[in-house]
């Protein structure tokens, strides 16, 4: 079984994959995967065509840079989207191979925008009020509310994946979380007996 798990920036994908993974799925981080997809030769070359030599420095991806050129220039954003989601595509395939007898979780944070999510069996969407979401993203990447402001409202709406999602886990702070992981989990098991 491939379940996909998503979640808008701050919502807690992360957290609650780490839970599934000691619940004995396999998890495939897309996020991690796409990031290590810019050190491969081929990739790196398309980058630079792409966006020129500045995209790296001293061999390392120069993320300020990158991220400069395509916050607001959309094109530039689905090109370089178009050399790094094949290559992680491969990937998955490639560990979907290597993992057949063990359900997946596959982590990513643009499962419905890219449309993955319809080559697998089930999502699970994990949701934060803005709030929560913004102090989570301030504290793990030590950066202004304007700048975090901006990532949030640079996705996909919440309420727009709530639609698509076959499974909604509320991340707040006050939310029991475990218990609809647990949940979740027995439903997705049951249907594999």
């Amino acid at each position: 079984m491939q379940v996909g798990l998503t979640g808008n920036i701050g919502s807690g994908k992360t957290t609650i994959a780490k839970v599934f993974k000691v619940l004995g799925w396999v998890v495939f981080n897309s996020d991690d995967v796409a990031k290590s997809a810019y050190y491969d030769e081929n990739i790196k070359k398309k980058v630079i065509n792409l966006l020129g030599k500045e995209a790296y420095q001293n061999n390392q991806l120069n993320k300020a840079f990158v991220s400069q050129c395509i916050f607001n220039n959309k094109s530039l954003l689905e090109n370089l989207n178009g050399i790094i989601h094949p290559y992680v595509k491969e990937q998955f395939k490639l560990f979907a191979q290597k993992h057949a007898q063990q359900p997946i979780l596959k982590e990513s944070a643009l499962l419905y925008e890219t449309g993955i999510y319809k080559d697998l069996h089930k999502t699970i969407l994990v949701t934060a009020n803005d709030t929560e979401r913004l102090k989570r993203i301030q504290q793990r990447d030590r950066i202004s509310e304007e700048l975090a402001l901006k990532k949030m409202n640079n996705q996909m709406a919440q309420s727009e994946k709530i639609k698509l999602a076959d499974f909604v886990i509320e991340n707040n702070a006050n939310s029991e979380v475990l218990a609809v992981i647990l949940a979740v989990h027995s439903e997705l098991t049951s249907t594999t007996d």
